[in-house]
């Protein structure tokens, strides 16, 4: 999903010129997405693998963008909006290697390709899957154990 897709009254707005965006009303401009930590349930998303650089260390990180809710474990929730986004990071260390490995799983299978360099770089690019998302709190020694993150396991590709 590209988030430019949310924003298309901004975009006809900014075509239009200034006077398109001054006569407009704050409520024809759309909200831009939000970076969240999603509710625990079912969703449809896009996924992106990237190799970046976090604290000195290398990392690959995946980026998700909401496509839609499907099904959420507390139905009273508010769930993110399509366009939203948030990430998991994967240090050069063996647990989250061993996590690296988990989510790439069922990449590779989907693919048929193991080579890990092969799905981070080339394969795994704005990628739809459904997932499973459950959320997680830091670790006690954080600099904000009281922060939830988003864990997610892929269940179907495509």
């Amino acid at each position: 999903m590209n988030t430019s897709d949310n924003l298309a009254k901004n975009e006809a707005l900014a075509s239009g010129g200034l006077d398109a965006l001054f006569a407009a009303s704050l409520d024809d401009l759309d909200d831009l997405p939000s970076f969240v930590t999603p509710t625990p349930g079912v969703y449809i998303l896009t996924v992106s693998l990237e190799e970046k650089e976090v604290n000195d260390k290398p990392s690959v990180e995946a980026k998700f963008v909401v496509v839609e809710a499907v099904e959420l474990k507390d139905p009273q929730a508010t769930p993110p909006k399509a366009g939203d986004s948030f990430n998991m990071l994967f240090q050069l260390n063996s647990f989250s290697i061993g996590k690296l490995k988990e989510f790439c799983a069922p990449f590779g299978d989907h693919f048929g390709e193991k080579n890990i360099g092969i799905l981070v770089r080339e394969k795994i690019k704005d990628v739809t899957i459904v997932a499973q998302i459950t959320n997680r709190k830091a670790k006690k020694d954080s600099d904000d154990p009281d922060r939830v993150y988003a864990a997610v396991k892929v269940v179907k590709i495509g």
